[in-house]
């Protein structure tokens, strides 16, 4: 990449180490719903991926070696501000573990809508969407996150597993990156957590919108 005008320049490696999905489904043939919320679609490319590179930023250097990434696509007819009430998305590691998760509520009809994705070493473990298939709560325990209230903070998650059992992870913020009043937050996470018996930690990101 290079780009005089914002003085940046370099190159950044992507290795996947998570297949490529939809919002319901591993299955890419073209037939395929991607609408994650009434009138929003979206395509998760990468879902995990390990990245080393070096970047040139006004006179800086950084080296990036199999630091953590991602890729995905979202898409909407209408604002976002008309069809989200609010929502939790999420993309990180736990140990050996990728995950990709959303949980929310559509201003359109009201209604909740979730999504997970779990991998291990390149193999998929979960690909699905629907109530319960992620639960994403803040530590206030308020649902949905409206207007008003504090953004979150620490994050609750729990994905129940094809292989049973389930991943239940803790998710607390360490840095934001961006923040819009109270109505929009995203930030880097610590995660710590739980599958079936072992206990992991990793890293990731997580945003939050609640747009009424």
């Amino acid at each position: 990449m290079s780009s005089a005008s914002f003085e940046v320049k370099g190159s950044l490696h992507f290795r996947s180490i998570a297949p490529a999905h939809y919002a319901c489904s591993n299955n890419l043939a073209d037939d395929q719903d991607m609408r994650i919320f009434p009138h929003v679609g979206w395509a998760n490319a990468m879902p995990g991926a390990s990245v080393s590179g070096r970047l040139y930023v006004a006179g800086h250097t950084f080296n990036f070696n199999n630091v953590l990434g991602y890729h995905d696509m979202n898409w909407a007819d209408l604002p976002f501000t008309e069809v989200i009430q609010s929502w939790y998305w999420g993309h990180f590691t736990l140990g050996p573990y990728a995950v990709v998760l959303y949980d929310g509520v559509s201003s359109s009809d009201g209604n909740e809508y979730a999504n997970a994705y779990v991998a291990n070493n390149e193999q998929e473990l979960v690909s699905a969407c629907g109530i319960g298939t992620a639960t994403v709560r803040d530590a206030y325990g308020t649902w949905p996150s409206r207007l008003g209230t504090p953004l979150a903070t620490t994050l609750n998650i729990s994905i129940p597993l094809s292989t049973g059992g389930s991943l239940n992870a803790i998710a607390t913020v360490t840095e934001i990156n961006e923040e819009t009043d109270d109505a929009f937050m995203r930030g880097l996470f610590n995660i710590s957590g739980i599958v079936g018996s072992r206990t992991y930690s990793g890293i990731g990101m997580f945003e939050q919108f609640r747009l009424s």
